[in-house]
């Protein structure tokens, strides 16, 4: 159960990190940005998810993977929520960036934690599991979210979506 749930985290972190490939037409005409800076955008959340996996697997150790967890949760929804709001590109930068930052402490976790509660003759069959929940979480961005930037608009869905990783967040310190 507990790997399940944060198997379901890893999920939603593959959401957040492939969104704004959906909504960079939409960021485009909000931001009033071009081709490159939608690309600037981009490289700064992945730069940061991959300078932080390092540090966040340390973290997984050290804090455990279930308050690490916590830590990227609230770093995604803090990051997706301002992104949501923002109306000027800086603000949109920094949503992305904490978008990144989060989305390290998700994966690394995941597997800390299916290593901590099961045997070492299930982690390779959990550790692709984890990895086919991460594809189904790329895949529901594509038309969940655009369907919902079609129709809520931007704000309520980057904002919405960045509450809902927030409540997450607090299940998982229930753990």
């Amino acid at each position: 159960m507990v790997w399940g749930l944060a198997a379901g985290f890893y999920l939603v972190a593959l959401f957040h990190r492939m969104s704004l490939g959906v909504a960079s037409l939409d960021a485009r005409e909000r931001f009033d940005l071009s081709a490159g800076d939608i690309a600037t955008l981009s490289a700064l959340q992945l730069g940061l998810y991959l300078a932080m996996t390092i540090p966040a697997g340390l973290a997984a150790d050290r804090i455990g993977p279930r308050r690490a967890l916590a830590i990227g949760l609230v770093l995604m929804a803090v990051g997706e929520t301002a992104f949501g709001l923002a109306t000027a590109a800086p603000l949109a930068l920094g949503g992305r960036a904490l978008v990144g930052v989060g989305d390290a402490f998700m994966f690394l976790s995941v597997l800390r934690l299916a290593q901590s509660w099961f045997p070492a003759a299930r982690y390779a069959l959990l550790a692709s599991l984890t990895g086919m929940a991460g594809a189904i979480g790329q895949i529901g961005t594509t038309v969940p979210l655009g369907l919902a930037l079609d129709g809520a608009g931007w704000t309520a869905t980057f904002a919405g979506t960045g509450v809902l990783t927030g409540a997450l967040a607090i299940a998982c310190v229930r753990l």
